[in-house]
């Protein structure tokens, strides 16, 4: 990984690049993740390794199970059923509360 790791970083050299290091995370997948493998440093400081991550919306872990994620997806749709439940009975219309769920839906996709 070292290896791979000054590789990249002469590639941000090459193209005027940085890499952030309060952004970059290492994550090991596998039986390998058990070993005691050494932490990549780069030139500004040592790179955070972790268990899990959220990358593009989707929660990873280092065990590939997906529990992590499929219960961010149910906290969101239990806030949302809360919400149109309330809605409904304040006597908002079904097309009211089909518009509502739309702009909830947009808002968060744009997040």
């Amino acid at each position: 990984m070292n290896t791979f790791l000054d590789n990249l970083l002469l590639w941000t050299v090459k193209n005027d690049m940085q890499l952030n290091g309060n952004k970059t995370k290492e994550m090991i997948l596998g039986p390998i993740a058990k070993t005691d493998i050494p932490l990549l440093t780069t030139p500004t400081g040592t790179i955070e390794r972790v268990g899990s991550f959220k990358l593009l919306g989707v929660h990873i872990e280092s065990s590939l199970c997906w529990s992590s994620n499929i219960n961010s997806i149910l906290k969101k749709v239990t806030h949302r059923l809360y919400f149109l439940k309330q809605l409904k009975r304040a006597g908002l219309s079904s097309n009211q509360l089909l518009q509502f769920l739309q702009r909830v839906s947009i808002a968060c996709y744009v997040c």
